[in-house]
């Protein structure tokens, strides 16, 4: 987009007859309404241009995440559920197939347990936040949350169900 000069558009296209200092100030406040059209113009470009510089790939949408909520930092990022795979654990009574578990110092294979709420097959992808953002995004009636929400809503493809989980 183009920068332009409203003073020097005047001066440059006004005859000569009305570059006098009183038709001069009032031609520039005619023009002062063009200017804030102007002014809003470029600024809507800005903020177009910021919104396509994203899209509903999960590496432009954490980019997107880390740079609003977590200063450019690494630290958010989102989960595919689809790709996990998870170990539910049963009583014995169940009759399901034993699972031992054991403890880290054993160096054994790692189960990692899970709530239900990150598992359920409704959910198409996980947020996962770090705690301290966490809690700066519950904080002030959930603004930032809410905020979170509608970056996530505006980018991700359409009938994707998330969750927004603390790490």
């Amino acid at each position: 987009m183009y920068s332009i000069d409203f003073n020097i558009l005047i001066t440059n296209n006004c005859p000569n007859v009305l570059l006098k200092n009183k038709l001069l100030a009032l031609i520039q406040v005619f023009i002062i309404p063009i200017k804030v059209l102007y002014t809003d113009l470029f600024n809507y470009k800005i903020q177009i241009d910021e919104q396509l510089r994203y899209n509903s790939q999960i590496i432009y949408m954490t980019k997107l995440l880390n740079d609003k909520f977590n200063g450019g930092n690494v630290g958010i990022y989102i989960e595919d559920v689809a790709n996990i795979s998870y170990t539910k654990i049963f009583n014995k009574a169940e009759g399901y197939p034993l699972i031992t578990l054991y403890k880290k110092s054993e160096n054994n294979t790692v189960i990692t347990i899970k709530k239900k709420s990150e598992y359920d097959s409704i959910i198409d992808f996980n947020v996962r936040v770090p705690l301290f953002i966490y809690l700066q995004l519950t904080a002030n009636n959930n603004k930032l949350l809410k905020q979170m929400q509608a970056y996530i809503n505006m980018y991700k493809l359409a009938g994707k169900r998330y969750n927004i989980i603390s790490l």
